[in-house]
């Protein structure tokens, strides 16, 4: 069964970051900072981290880069947008995401979100049995 747990960004304005637990995957949605006071989420306690999927460029939802390699530095994924504005050169060399595909064998749909430039919605999917 699916988990998603907030790691930040719930209860208060602070950096966004989430971990979605699906197919025996540890994938981490966001990985922000800020924006109070240049605040980092708490990586402490996480499983091993599979990837890092980017919902768009703010700092919010990017500024965390510099923890990657605390992460291992996993497979980074972004909108293909967020990855032509992007400043950190970790994030230059995403991954695109962007449509119907898959991540590490976990099938996803984006679509644009309109919140800011490359901005997309993720949302899981079960792809039709052939």
């Amino acid at each position: 069964m699916p988990e998603l747990r907030a790691i930040s960004g719930v209860g208060s304005k602070g950096p966004a970051c989430f971990l979605l637990q699906i197919a025996d995957r540890n994938l981490l949605l966001d990985l922000g900072r800020g924006p109070d006071e240049d605040r980092a989420p708490d990586l402490r306690d996480l499983p091993p981290i599979d990837a890092i999927l980017f919902s768009h460029g703010h700092a919010d939802h990017t500024g965390g880069l510099d923890l990657w390699p605390d992460l291992g530095t996993p497979p980074l994924f972004a909108s293909r947008p967020t990855i032509a504005l992007a400043r950190h050169p970790g994030l230059q060399q995403a991954r695109p995401l962007g449509g119907l595909g898959q991540i590490l064998g976990v099938a996803l749909l984006t679509g644009p979100a309109g919140h800011a430039p490359g901005a997309v919605w993720i949302r899981t999917v079960r792809l039709p049995v052939r």
